[in-house]
C-alpha cells in the first residue's frame, strides 16, 4: 500500500498554445489553467497509469515494468500490473492487486495495457503485446475480471496482423471512459479507440491515424459483434462497419502523427477528450502532447492543447507515455479535473490537478452540433428594428406568399393603431433587406389587456389555405393555450372552445410556404411544459395532430418517450406526455423552423430568470422534431454586456421565419422582440456537410379541409 497525502508545491500556468494543431481551436475549452502546486508522484520506475473508475467506488489503475505502489523499477517488477486507488484527489491509497511489490495476487501473463473500463461490475482491459517487445504491434486481446482484477481471462477478442488486409493494422487499444462503472455512457455500447500502425517503430506513427471501434455492452465478447466507424452520411450522422477492412480514422494528423491515446467523457462540459503523444516521444525530439475535444465519440475535433510537453512543464524525463483524465476526480461542472499520467519525472505515477478555461458554450445544456458548426451575427449596429412598442412575433409563410404575425402589448406597424392591443395581427411583405409591415384589423381576433391578463399569440401557422395561432395566456392570468384559425387571412377568427390547460407557451413547427416540404400528413407543436407563459420551466413537450384534425381535441398525440432506438412513442393522454427537450429553468419562449437546405429543425430558446430560472438567448438543431437537439449557439450576454431580464438585447422570444433562410441554409434573418419592436438580424452559419440548395417546391395542399 502507498498512501498519497500531500502535493508537492510547485508554481502555475495557464497555455494558449496551439500552432501546429491540426485541428480548429476548442470553441467550449479555451484553455487550461495546471494547479502546479497539487502535483503528486509516486511509484518510480512504473509508466503508463491508464485509469478507470469502477463500481466499488474505487480507481483501478494499470502500469508497465516496474513493482507499482511501493516497487521500483525492478523491486517487485512485472511487465504489467493493476492496482486500485481509493479516496479522493487530495488524500488517496494505491494498493497492487495485481503483480508488482507485495501484491494481493500474483500477475498471471505479461503484456501492457492502454485501455481499463469497468462495465457493470466486470472489467475489462486491452492487452497491448505479450511483452515489452515488438508483440506490441501484432497481439492485442481482451481480457476480463470478474473479481475487481484480482484474476483475469481471455475473453476470445483477439486482433492479429491476419485481421488486417493491406496495412499493419491498429494497436494500444484504450476504452472511452463514461463515469462510475461506465454510468454516463451515451447509449448501449462500450466505444475503443486504437492508434493505426504505419512503420512498425515504437514511437509515434506518422501520418497519424486513431481507428474507432464499439461493441454493445452485453456483446462486447463477441468479436463478430465488433463495429468499426466508417465515416459520415451526407447528413454528418456517423456510419459503421462490420467489415474491419472498411474501417475509416475517427482522428487524423499526417503531420504529427499518433501514438498511445487516452478518451473520456466530461459530462460536466458535455465534451468527449482525446489525448495522444504526437510528433514524437522523446525530448530530443520535440515531443509533444495533443489534447483534443469533440460533442461525439467520433467527433468533430478542436484542439484544445497541442504543445512541447517540456517547455508546458509537464514532463522532466527524458520521454513522454501516457496521459489520461480520471472520470472520478472531475468537478461538478466539469471545468476541474486530475490528470493522471506518467510524470513529471521518467517511469513514475503521477496526478496534476487543472481547470478547463470554458466557454459559454459549456453552459449549454447539449452537445455542440455536428451540422452548424458555428455562427456569426451582424453587428447589432446593422439591426433593423420596426414596429416599436410592440412585441412577440412569430411568422408563418402563407400561400399569398407574405409572412404572417401577430404582436403583443403595442400599436404593430406605422401607421399603428390607435389602441394598444394585447393581440394584434399584420403581414409582412418582401424580403428581408427591404421588407415592410402592414397591420391587419380584425374585430374578431384583436384583445386587450396587458401583460399575462391579455391573451398573446405564442404560434402562427398557415395549412391548407387557413392560419391557425396558439394563443397563450388563455385563463387571463398568464396560464393555459387556446387555438383559433382564420380564413381570410387574419381578418376574421373563429376561436376554439377547448383549452390545453397544461400547457402555456406553445408553438408550431414552420416548414415552408403553406407548409411545402412537411416531413408528413401532421402538424407539430411544442411548448414548455408549464401552464404558464412566464415561468422558466426544465423541459419541452411535443405534440402532433393530422393536418385535417386541427381543431379536434382529441386528434393530439404526445411524445410519451422512446423506444430502445430512439423512436418516440405517442399517446392521446397528454398526462402521458414526456420531454423531448430538457435544459434546468432555461425553458420558455420558444419557437421551431425547420432548414430544409441543411435538413436540421432549428429551435430558438429564450429565458429571462422570471421565476428564479436561467437568463439566456440559445439555438438549437436536431435531425428530427423530437431530437436528438445539439448547440448551435447560447448566450448570456447581449455585446459584450449582461443580457437583460426584460426585453432588452435579445428580446422575449426570437423566430427565424422560414422565408428568410437562405436557399443554401448558410444563413437566415432572425426576427426577435429585441426592445420591444419587430427586430431584424442576419445570422451566417458555418457548417460541416453539402447543403442541398433548394429551390422553392410549389405548394403541397393535403386536399384536407377544417373540421
Amino acid at each position: 500500500m502507498l498512501a498519497v497525502l500531500g502535493p508537492a508545491v510547485l508554481g502555475s500556468a495557464v497555455l494558449s498554445a496551439q500552432a501546429g494543431a491540426p485541428y480548429p481551436p476548442s470553441p467550449v475549452i479555451t484553455g487550461i489553467d495546471w494547479h502546479w502546486s497539487t502535483l503528486s508522484n509516486a511509484a518510480p520506475g512504473s509508466d503508463n497509469w491508464v485509469i478507470t473508475w469502477a463500481d466499488d467506488e474505487h480507481q483501478y489503475t494499470s502500469w508497465g515494468d516496474g513493482g507499482g505502489f511501493c516497487g521500483t523499477g525492478s523491486d517487485g517488477r512485472v511487465s504489467m500490473g493493476v492496482a486500485r486507488v481509493e479516496g479522493g484527489k487530495t488524500g488517496y491509497s494505491c494498493y497492487n492487486v495485481w503483480g508488482g511489490k507485495n501484491p494481493e495476487n500474483p500477475v498471471q501473463f505479461s503484456g501492457k495495457s492502454y485501455g481499463i473500463l469497468s462495465l457493470h461490475g466486470t472489467m475489462y482491459m486491452w492487452r497491448c503485446g505479450s511483452g515489452s517487445d515488438a508483440s506490441a504491434f501484432t497481439i492485442q486481446d481482451l481480457y476480463k475480471s470478474t473479481n475487481h482484477c484480482a484474476t483475469w481471462s481471455a475473453t476470445g477478442v483477439e486482433y492479429t496482423p491476419s485481421h488486417f488486409d493491406g496495412a499493419d493494422g491498429f494497436f494500444a487499444a484504450t476504452f472511452c471512459q463514461f463515469g462510475r462503472d461506465y454510468a454516463d455512457a451515451r447509449d448501449a455500447y462500450v466505444y475503443s479507440y486504437a492508434p493505426e500502425n504505419k512503420d512498425g517503430v515504437w514511437d509515434v506513427q506518422i501520418p497519424g491515424e486513431i481507428t474507432l471501434m464499439r461493441a454493445r455492452t452485453n456483446l462486447i465478447e463477441q468479436q463478430s459483434r465488433y463495429e468499426y466507424f466508417a465515416g459520415f452520411d451526407p447528413a454528418m450522422r456517423p456510419t459503421w462497419t462490420t467489415n474491419i477492412n472498411a474501417r475509416v480514422p475517427t482522428f487524423r494528423d499526417s503531420t504529427n502523427g499518433v501514438m498511445r491515446t487516452s478518451v473520456c467523457y466530461d459530462a460536466g462540459i458535455k465534451r468527449y477528450l482525446l489525448v495522444t503523444q504526437q510528433v514524437d516521444r522523446h525530448q530530443t525530439e520535440n515531443g509533444h502532447i495533443g489534447i483534443y475535444d469533440a460533442p461525439e465519440p467520433w467527433g468533430p475535433w478542436t484542439t484544445v492543447l497541442f504543445t512541447n510537453c517540456w517547455d508546458e512543464g509537464l514532463q522532466t524525463g527524458s520521454k513522454t507515455v501516457y496521459w489520461n483524465f480520471s472520470s472520478k476526480w472531475f468537478g461538478p461542472n466539469g471545468t476541474n479535473f486530475v490528470l493522471v499520467y506518467t510524470g513529471k519525472g521518467a517511469d513514475e505515477w503521477g496526478t496534476l490537478e487543472g481547470s478547463f478555461v470554458v466557454s459559454e458554450l459549456a453552459k449549454a445544456p447539449y452537445p455542440l452540433s455536428p451540422v452548424v458548426t458555428g455562427i456569426e451575427w451582424e453587428p447589432a449596429s446593422n439591426i433593423v428594428r420596426k414596429a416599436t412598442g410592440s412585441d412577440n412575433w412569430p411568422l408563418t409563410w402563407a400561400d399569398d406568399d407574405n409572412m404572417y404575425t401577430t404582436y403583443g402589448d403595442g400599436w404593430g406597424f406605422e401607421p399603428k393603431v390607435e389602441t394598444k392591443l394585447s393581440l394584434g395581427f399584420a403581414k409582412v411583405l418582401g424580403p428581408a433587406t427591404n421588407f415592410s409591415g402592414v397591420n391587419i384589423r380584425s374585430a374578431t381576433g384583436e384583445q386587450t389587456g396587458g401583460g399575462g391578463s391579455g391573451k398573446k399569440a405564442s404560434g402562427i401557422l398557415m395549412v391548407n389555405g387557413t392560419l391557425y395561432i396558439w394563443v397563450r395566456n388563455a385563463n387571463n392570468s398568464g396560464e393555459q393555450c387556446q387555438l383559433a384559425w382564420s380564413t381570410d387571412y387574419a381578418e376574421t377568427w373563429t376561436w376554439n372552445a377547448w383549452k390545453f390547460e397544461e400547457l402555456g407557451h406553445p408553438c408550431f413547427l414552420n416548414f415552408g410556404k403553406h407548409y411545402a416540404g412537411a416531413r408528413d400528413g401532421y402538424v407539430y407543436m411544442y411548448s414548455p411544459d408549464t401552464p404558464s407563459a412566464y415561468d422558466e420551466t426544465d423541459t419541452v413537450v411535443l405534440s402532433r395532430v393530422p393536418t385535417n384534425q386541427i381543431l379536434v381535441e382529441t386528434a393530439y398525440e404526445f411524445v410519451s418517450g422512446f423506444d430502445g432506438g430512439g423512436v418516440p412513442q405517442w399517446s392521446t393522454n397528454i398526462a402521458e406526455r414526456a420531454a423531448v427537450f430538457a435544459f434546468a429553468g432555461g425553458c420558455n419562449r420558444m419557437d421551431v423552423t425547420y432548414n430544409a437546405a441543411l435538413g436540421r429543425y432549428m429551435m430558438t430558446m429564450r429565458s429571462r430568470a422570471q421565476a428564479g430560472g436561467l437568463n439566456q438567448f440559445s439555438v438549437y438543431d436536431a435531425p428530427e422534431p423530437w431530437g436528438p437537439w445539439t448547440t448551435v449557439y447560447y448566450t448570456e450576454q447581449w455585446e459584450g454586456g449582461p443580457l437583460s431580464t426584460g426585453n432588452g438585447g435579445w428580446g422575449e422570444v426570437a423566430h427565424i421565419p422560414r422565408k428568410w433562410i437562405a436557399p443554401d441554409g448558410q444563413s437566415f434573418y432572425l426576427v426577435f422582440a429585441g426592445d420591444d419592436a419587430f427586430a431584424v438580424r442576419k445570422a451566417t452559419l458555418t457548417v460541416s456537410i453539402a447543403p442541398q440548395t433548394e429551390t422553392e417546391p410549389p405548394d403541397q395542399p393535403t386536399g384536407l379541409s377544417v373540421q
